[in-house]
């Protein structure tokens, strides 16, 4: 064979190997015609990357360790993930932004984890006399983005404050965000949804529709059992106008710690439950940042939302909440905020939900313990339970201990607490319950616990390469505010540790839902969703990649683990790096740490072997 011969071969088969073989990935994917990247567990290349989870710092490392990556471009993607799934008898964990706590929106095993980041990205807003304004959005926005393209448009709709969290999985664990008693949760305002099922069927499903079958899809979709019932791609919600709410307020200000200051506003929030809807407010306590460039916070978030319209006047009455919310700082100093503003001027709505997003994509990159607490108490009850007093002094121990300066200072150890009053015989959130469906008189959506007035997270960080009795210290921090929240005499519930209320956007300890579930979900709500799941998700499923499901049957607990450790040579990202170099600087640490667990892990194995 001559030379020019040779070379037109070589030529050929180069060409060929290029056509087969998706030139982003570092070996051949199976998913037959998949367009997106592909990632293996066991091949060179980007895994690390698309693997980090918000939870892989702090649960099981092997728990989120599936054997492959798909991130999908289309709908054409997903549905050739889920028939190589249905093929390989294997399931798919479904992620948009990685934000499950737990790290339920990852898989183990032989799974599949099929990321959602890139692939739907649409955004259109009909606006009609008959429907109002109407926007089809795709799932694979961050709320950031989503509030940028809705303020563009004049237009509000109520959602959370972490900055990278994706709607997908937002809007199926209920969309929390700082509007609640106003407006209610961005879960409140889906109209309808598209969504693929493990059948591979593209469904619109409407809350209105005749068809009982999406009804109960609708149902389970928004608040049931996410990502667990098919693939989320799109959702269509009632918008709000800015116009229609001109007299719109806010207040945002961070301010010094004292513990004066804290008591006196959680005792304001403690006494909300019998205002008007309109009024909302959120308040997060931080400790000292490790590295003493931020002292202790207290920030406070105030909304007040004109639900009323152009009729409804903020008058003295308004004027006097915003006062007492400043007042109750009157032991701090109130620091420069680049994002700060004050109540006395009307702020667009949209503007306001924007002003409110935390920036970083997340506080800490250290390993955490979390807490959420709900309270169904009135007003009333919460004065005489003593539950601004008693959480107040739960997290000065948490500051005290941690400030720098201190005689015994506790190292490499951080906090986040954020409470909120969403409740009340007025708020939205509480009043959302009474709705039912026009055609069988059914609960809506499956949103648990809607009689909750207020809500607290309490969230620790550590660093154990740091300090080695870190973690204890969070341990025994959370245990002792478990003894004095719940039970008989508990400041904030009558329940018991093993039997609290907890939400999925906010899931912690054990996540075998087969274990909990009564703290998630009432009996009969329970029991419809397990009834649907079964349904769109029949044996052998395709949606069910790990044990916080419905349906799961009991069985050995999933808690996080007893030493939870970073490396020691790259010390955990601080917040006020985060805000300077944000996404950028988390992947590439987390890659970096997740490289060297991944290689101890098959150390590990290869010695086994």
């Amino acid at each position: 064979m001559n030379a020019v011969k040779l070379g037109l071969l070589s030529l050929f088969i180069v060409v060929l190997f290029c056509t087969i073989r998706p030139v982003h990935s570092a070996f051949y994917c199976p998913v037959e015609r998949f367009a997106g990247k592909c990632f293996a567990r066991d091949e060179a290349g980007d895994y690390e990357k698309w693997c980090y989870q918000y939870a892989s710092t702090s649960m099981n490392f092997d728990l989120m360790q599936p054997k492959l990556i798909l991130v999908a471009k289309s709908v054409e993607d997903v549905k050739r993930a889920i028939v190589y799934a249905r093929q390989q008898r294997v399931n798919i964990a479904v992620r948009t932004g990685g934000h499950q706590f737990t790290g339920a929106s990852s898989t183990d095993r032989d799974n599949i984890q099929l990321d959602l980041s890139e692939a739907f990205k649409d955004f259109m807003v009909s606006r009609s006399p008959k429907h109002g304004v109407t926007v089809r959005v795709g799932i694979s926005f961050t709320v950031t983005e989503f509030y940028a393209m809705m303020d563009a448009e004049g237009l509000y709709v109520p959602a959370g404050q972490c900055s990278n969290v994706h709607l997908g999985g937002h809007v199926q664990t209920g969309g929390f965000g700082i509007a609640i008693r106003a407006f209610g949760l961005l879960t409140d305002h889906v109209l309808a949804f598209d969504i693929i099922t493990a059948d591979g069927q593209t469904l619109h499903v409407a809350r209105d529709s005749a068809d009982e079958k999406m009804r109960d899809l609708y149902y389970a979709v928004l608040g049931g059992s996410p990502g667990n019932l098919g693939v989320l791609t799109h959702i269509t919600l009632q918008a709000y106008r800015n116009e229609d709410h001109p007299h719109s307020r806010g207040f945002r200000a961070t301010f010094t710690y004292a513990k004066a200051s804290v008591q006196r506003i959680l005792d304001l929030m403690s006494k909300m439950s019998d205002l008007e809807r309109d009024y909302d407010l959120l308040v997060s306590v931080l400790s000292a940042n490790t590295s003493g460039a931020i002292p202790p916070t207290i920030a406070v978030f105030a909304q007040w939302s004109n639900t009323g319209g152009p009729n409804q006047i903020a008058d003295a009455a308004v004027d006097e909440w915003f006062q007492r919310i400043e007042a109750a700082f009157g032991a701090s100093q109130r620091l420069p905020d680049p994002r700060a503003f004050n109540w006395s001027v009307p702020v667009p709505l949209s503007k306001l939900v924007m002003a409110w997003v935390y920036q970083p994509i997340r506080e800490y990159v250290m390993p955490y313990e979390k807490r959420l607490y709900l309270s169904e108490w009135a007003a009333a009850e919460l004065q005489r339970r003593n539950w601004s007093a008693w959480t107040t002094d739960q997290l000065d121990d948490f500051i005290v201990a941690t400030t720098p300066g201190q005689q015994q200072q506790v190292t490499g150890v951080e906090m986040v607490a954020q409470l909120q009053n969403i409740g009340g015989p007025n708020s939205t959130f509480y009043r959302n319950s009474l709705r039912k469906s026009p055609i069988d008189g059914r609960d809506l959506t499956s949103i648990s616990w809607r009689n909750t007035t207020i809500w607290a997270a309490l969230d620790g960080f550590f660093n154990a390469s740091m300090n080695p009795d870190a973690q204890q210290f969070v341990t025994s921090w959370h245990k002792q505010t478990d003894l004095g929240a719940l039970g008989t005499a508990g400041h904030v519930s009558d329940l018991p540790p093993e039997k609290a209320r907890q939400l999925a956007f906010n899931s912690f300890g054990d996540r075998n839902m087969g274990n909990v579930w009564k703290q998630y979900y009432a009996k009969s709500q329970y029991n419809r969703l397990v009834g649907i799941k079964r349904t769109f998700d029949p044996a052998p499923t395709v949606f069910t990649p790990n044990n916080f499901c419905v349906g799961m049957p009991p069985g050995k607990p999933e808690l996080p683990p007893d030493n939870a450790r970073l490396s020691a040579t790259i010390f955990p990202i601080t917040s006020e790096l985060m805000y300077t170099s944000g996404a950028a600087a988390v992947d590439a640490y987390m890659t970096q740490w997740m490289q060297q667990e991944q290689h101890t892990a098959s150390a590990g194995r290869n010695t086994t072997n």
